[in-house]
C-alpha cells in the first residue's frame, strides 16, 4: 500500500497513519488506498517499516457504513 506524508482531505481514501517507534512512518503519513497496485518483489528494495494490522484495518472500519453486508454476506451472494 503507498503511503505519503502530503496529507490530503480526502477522508474515504486515506487512512491517516501515526509515527510510532515500531512502525517506521517518520512522519504523520497516509495511506493511499486510491492508490493501490501491485508490485513486483524484484522492485521492492527494501522494507523501511511494517503497520499492525489494528493500525490500518481499525481506521478503515470506523468508515465503512453500519448498513454495510459483513464479508460471510457478501461471500454469500457471490456463490
Amino acid at each position: 500500500m503507498p503511503l505519503t506524508s502530503y496529507l490530503e482531505d480526502a477522508p474515504v481514501f486515506r487512512v491517516v497513519i501515526e509515527p510510532t517507534g515500531g512502525n517506521g512512518v517518520s512522519k504523520l503519513s497516509q495511506t493511499m488506498v486510491d492508490k493501490m497496485m501491485p508490485v513486483r518483489k524484484e522492485r521492492i528494495r527494501e522494507m523501511i517499516g511494517a503497520l499492525e494490522s489494528y493500525e490500518f484495518f481499525n481506521p478503515v472500519l470506523q468508515k465503512v457504513p453500519n448498513n454495510c453486508p459483513s464479508i460471510d454476506q457478501i461471500s454469500m451472494m457471490i456463490a
